[in-house]
This record gives C-alpha cells, structure tokens and sequence, in this order.
C-alpha cells in the first residue's frame, strides 16, 4: 500500500507518504477515501483500475489483507488488474485469502 501513496505524492514528502501508509493498515476506510480522492483530483472517469503487483502477499500478509479486501469490496468504480505468482494460485483460488 505505501506504492500508491508514493504514486500519487511524487513530489510530496516521504515521511507524509509513510503516515499515510500506517493510517491504510489500521483503517481500510483510508484506501477508500485514498481511492475516491484520486478520482476527484484526476477529473477522470468515474472508474478507477487499481493495478496490484505481486497479489501473492494476500496470501503470504494477512494483517493488510482483510483490511485490503474490505476496501476493494467498499468501492464499487474500482476495477483490479493484479499480478500473482503461479505458486499462490491454488492458495487464492482455494479460498485460503480469507483467512
């Protein structure tokens, strides 16, 4: 989750982006509000596709997981176009995502 504040503060302070981070993984109402924030800033469309790299650590992390998944659930423009090692596809297929 810190990739996409860095993301979208390129130019903002590191240590902003890092209390950012810490507010996501204790409230997933943060990457919500993160999410929805972004879409009003880029004027763009309504949609929004979140592109998640390394999909594995939903398996492999479940601390940032449920709050993760809880916000995904929460926003319904948002698309997800992820990345998953072949190792963990049977884990996330499998349901073990759920903990």
């Amino acid at each position: 989750m810190r990739n996409l504040y860095t993301v979208r503060a390129l130019a903002a302070d590191q240590t902003q982006a890092d209390a950012s981070t810490r507010r996501v993984r204790s409230d997933g109402g943060e990457l919500l509000t993160l999410l929805r924030a972004i879409r009003r800033e880029s004027g763009g469309p309504r949609r929004t596709v979140l592109v998640v790299d390394q999909l594995e650590e939903l398996v492999t992390l479940s601390g940032d997981r449920d709050v993760f998944l809880d916000a995904l659930h929460g926003d319904r423009h948002l698309g997800v176009v992820a990345t998953l090692r072949v190792e963990f596809l049977g884990d996330l297929l499998g349901g073990k995502v759920h903990g």
